[in-house]
């Protein structure tokens, strides 16, 4: 679901500039507090995507051959419908080519949820979309945005586990090949330890977060192994933490590390060096890195060679020095 106008709910830039005047953020948020428009995406059998607007339930976005992972996801649901017979045909023509779409989440992420991203489950594959703002001046009645997919290195692809002999002789393969309940795979949540964003669940999974700065954020946390369900937790004793079940059924209760900032491309922590760094290299036999560094010192005392020895001469500073 999507809430916000559709003409202001895809316009970021528009609050830039007012965000270093503090006197007048209580004036904006009622300045760009818009009523409340609901949204429904589905995706059919046959390979489209639509968008419909409540409660009229009026189509306003349509993608033809949606899980074929295009680059720009363009509305086209301008002159439609056409002819049954034409459609049939397609549908059936369709359905034995298109790959089957498991799952779709439409979220609105960053800062005042102006930031919506598309994230789909297509057979073994993910594929994730960011709005953006383009006029196609086909209809007013249309979603004046398109979407554009996001790259990424998620590996979505369940690896097949073979059936031991001892469980088939004593009749286990029965409930091994059993089918298993669908559960879903992104999890919004918000406010864990100040980020919000959507967690993927599977063989691989990643923190999706986008927070202030506007950047998406992708984080693996593969310390488990793949991670079959997850939820937020808040409690006195684990604040604004989460759970998660693992593959082999066993739940975790944790919280995300204080020290550390997932705004950036890998999680960040500052170590306080109280000095001046110059070089870092990295020593590949103990897997470690060597910083050089500087400390300012008094320094009363010159060098002078004599020989082979060296001797300090101490200088005394007067009040003009």
């Amino acid at each position: 679901m999507l809430y916000g106008d559709s003409s202001t709910l895809f316009s970021p830039t528009k609050e830039e500039p007012r965000r270093s005047s503090f006197p007048s953020a209580d004036k904006d948020s009622h300045q760009y507090k818009a009523e409340p428009t609901h949204w429904c995406m589905l995706v059919r059998e046959n390979g489209t995507m639509e968008i419909y607007q409540l409660p009229d339930w009026r189509l306003v976005f349509l993608v033809k051959n949606f899980p074929m992972g295009q680059r720009v996801l363009v509305d086209s649901s301008f002159g439609q419908p056409a002819s049954q017979g034409e459609t049939k045909k397609e549908e059936v023509m369709r359905q034995t080519e298109m790959p089957l779409v498991k799952e779709v989440l439409l979220v609105a992420l960053g800062n005042r949820q102006s930031r919506p991203y598309l994230l789909v489950h297509v057979d073994q594959e993910l594929l994730i979309y960011e709005a953006f703002n383009h006029d196609s001046q086909l209809g007013q009645a249309n979603l004046k945005v398109r979407f554009k997919k996001v790259p990424h290195n998620i590996n979505f692809r369940e690896k097949k586990s073979r059936p031991s002999k001892k469980k088939s002789e004593s009749g286990g393969g029965e409930e091994a090949g059993a089918p298993r309940g669908r559960v879903a795979r992104f999890r919004y949540f918000e406010d864990i330890y100040g980020y919000s964003g959507v967690f993927i669940c599977g063989p691989s999974p990643h923190w999706l977060l986008v927070t202030s700065r506007g950047a998406l954020r992708l984080h693996p946390m593969t310390i488990d192994g793949p991670i079959e369900s997850f939820a937020p937790f808040h409690n006195v004793n684990c604040p604004k933490g989460f759970l998660y079940f693992n593959r082999q059924g066993e739940l975790r209760i944790s919280v995300l590390p204080a020290y550390l900032s997932y705004d950036a491309p890998w999680p960040v922590r500052k170590i306080p060096l109280r000095c001046t760094a110059h070089y870092v290299a990295y020593h590949v036999e103990s897997k470690v890195y060597a910083v050089s560094t500087s400390v300012n010192n008094i320094c009363s005392r010159i060098p002078h060679m004599t020989g082979e020895e060296k001797e300090f001469e101490t200088i005394e500073r007067d009040e003009r020095y």
